[in-house]
């Protein structure tokens, strides 16, 4: 009978007399009889417009969270947190259903686009399309309503002071609303997509915890339990959440036992390529702590399960060999996955040097000596060349004289620049040099480096790098600074055009280190390079001026305390340089002045 009424009054039929939800989630899905013979196209066609139309509006209006059936959820939007689900993916999730709803009806409804195919195929004559797409956006409206509560629930606890106890009961609550949802099994409900593709339920447990408590020494037998339900009850994959896992120290032990890397090992031999995504693998070295041999060898159990895929190295290390390399930690653990389980050497693009560089950038953590073992075992079981340049990254780590040698004594070219820069040759003993601005002593390198053949290019400007000035930028202790000083010179030339900028590092460091000598003597070599003058005329004599005044205070050794009269009677007999008495007195009542010609800042008594 159906079939011959009206769609308009067929449709008022089954509307008048219940709420939309019911007669869509009750009627229409659960009266077989009646699902099966209204088959009359315009009703169906009606019935979806009406469906799109009302999720359109209830998408729009910004007091909606989400569909008819969830609550209104009161947030302020200018509250800055770090929360693990924020109000901007709140606002991209809702964008992008309300844009896939308008272009759905706008194919479906407006354009009408699949009439013409229908009246080709004799089987959808009477609507099957429209009645399949009806009862397919239903569903869909019903787990997205399901996983906004879910959101919900997890967000109306979450604040900056969450506790554990907290955490553990309001998760007990999702929980057992998984468990109770009466509609889906476990796990087609934990595997619901919460507000992107990549997110689930877990994913936000997962994040929660490492926001608000992985900094903390707090009992992790809750998260213990909820992993377990996740995993084990709801029999979820393991591979997705990987690397959330192990970013976390204290699951490290869990996920490394037989029945996890069972349950990953299936996943992987049942999956058609890798079983998870390219990024995977990287995203699981680079949560893991490589100082830490349980870790590294999670990581190449996980590694062998994947190695026998196809285009394994492709997709999963290929794309992304500088992540990699910028992962690297000096760990024989780390090297070993590496170059041994991981094969990076045939990769396309590898390079020796690159690996060398990576090795040695976080040297500080690890003493050198330490370092030198493990290159050199690497060098001799796992095939690491170190014919290369030297490490670029060695120039910027404390104590890498051993290191240094090592590197040296096995073929490491001393003058050669990084592959793939323009740098000059002999850009190396530059970079030692110019080091010495930041405080570090590099002399024993420097000395090192040019014994063993570095040079320093003739040209006075080599690819916007200025080397007739170079020894400007040398500063180390008085006892290293005038000896290497001295050495440079008589191997190079004088490079240099002044001192004031070793009287530039003298006063900023003000480190109680100097004494009446030593300062004396780096003047006199200065007269005999014939640059004193310079340093008088560029400032300098300000400069001195100042140190002078404040000698015992801030840079005189604990012996030379006092002696501000010899330092006066040195300046004026031997170099002919007269320290006024007036000039002094200025410097001292007003110390905060600034030569604006040359651009120097001396600050008063009470900054030093």
């Amino acid at each position: 009978m159906a079939q011959h009424l009206p769609h308009d009054i067929l449709h008022h039929i089954f509307t008048s007399y219940a709420s939309l939800d019911q007669y869509l989630n009750g009627l229409m899905l659960v009266c077989s009889h009646w699902y099966e013979t209204t088959k009359y196209e315009r009703f169906w066609l009606v019935t979806l417009d009406k469906l799109l139309c009302t999720e359109i509006q209830a998408i729009k209006d910004p007091r909606q969270f989400g569909g008819e059936q969830v609550q209104h959820f009161p947030f302020n939007e200018h509250v800055e947190r770090v929360l693990a689900i924020t109000f901007e993916a709140i606002g991209r999730e809702r964008e992008r259903y309300l844009k896939k709803l308008l272009n759905r009806r706008q194919h479906l409804i407006i354009d009408m686009k699949p009439f013409k195919k229908r009246k080709e195929q004799n089987r959808d004559i009477y609507g099957e399309t429209f009645k399949w797409r009806t009862v397919q956006f239903i569903r869909e409206k019903r787990r997205r309503i399901m996983a906004l509560e879910m959101v919900i629930m997890a967000m109306e606890f979450e604040s900056d002071v969450l506790n554990e106890q907290l955490f553990e009961a309001k998760w007990n609550e999702i929980i057992e609303f998984i468990r109770e949802n009466g509609i889906y099994d476990l796990k087609t409900v934990s595997n619901l997509r919460i507000l992107q593709s990549s997110t689930t339920i877990f994913h936000i447990l997962l994040k929660q915890w490492k926001i608000h408590f992985k900094n903390q020494f707090v009992d992790s037998k809750c998260l213990e339990k909820f992993i377990h339900f996740f995993l084990c009850e709801c029999n979820l994959n393991i591979s997705p959440y990987v690397d959330l896992l192990v970013s976390m120290e204290m699951n490290i032990q869990r996920l490394n036992n037989k029945v996890f890397i069972k349950k990953l090992t299936n996943e992987v031999k049942s999956s058609r390529k890798t079983g998870v995504p390219p990024k995977t693998l990287l995203l699981l070295i680079q949560n893991c702590n490589m100082y830490r041999q349980d870790e590294a060898q999670f990581i190449r159990i996980f590694i062998e399960m994947l190695k026998n895929k196809k285009h394994f190295h492709d997709q999963m290390v290929n794309p992304y060999l500088n992540q990699y390399l910028g992962s690297v930690v000096p760990s024989i653990f780390c090297i070993e996955l590496y170059l041994k389980d991981l094969n990076i050497t045939q990769c396309k693009d590898y390079k020796h040097y690159n690996m060398v560089n990576s090795i040695c950038r976080d040297i500080e953590y690890v003493y050198s000596e330490e370092v030198v073992k493990i290159i050199q075992r690497a060098h001799s079981e796992f095939g690491l060349g170190l014919n290369i340049p030297l490490p670029e990254s060695l120039v910027h780590e404390k104590n890498k004289l051993p290191l240094l040698k090592f590197l040296i004594e096995n073929g490491s070219d001393v003058n050669s620049p990084p592959p793939g820069t323009l740098y000059c040759y002999g850009y190396t003993l530059i970079q030692y040099i110019r080091q010495c601005r930041s405080g570090s002593s590099t002399s024993d390198e420097i000395i090192y480096l040019v014994e063993h053949g570095a040079v320093l290019p003739e040209d006075s400007n080599s690819y916007g790098i200025r080397v007739d000035n170079v020894f400007d930028a040398y500063f180390d202790r008085e006892e290293k600074y005038l000896p290497t000083l001295k050495f440079l010179v008589e191997k190079f030339g004088k490079r240099l055009t002044s001192g004031t900028e070793w009287l530039m590092n003298i006063h900023r460091t003000r480190s109680n280190g100097s004494t009446i000598e030593g300062f004396c003597q780096v003047l006199m070599y200065y007269e005999s390079l014939d640059v004193l003058r310079d340093l008088l005329n560029k400032g300098g004599f300000l400069l001195l001026v100042k140190i002078y005044c404040f000698w015992d205070e801030y840079y005189a050794r604990e012996s030379d305390v006092g002696k501000k009269k010899e330092l006066r009677e040195f300046l004026k007999s031997k170099l002919d340089i007269v320290i006024d008495d007036t000039l002094i007195e200025v410097c001292i009542e007003d110390s905060k002045e600034i030569n604006e010609e040359n651009g120097f800042y001396f600050p008063n008594d009470d900054e030093f």
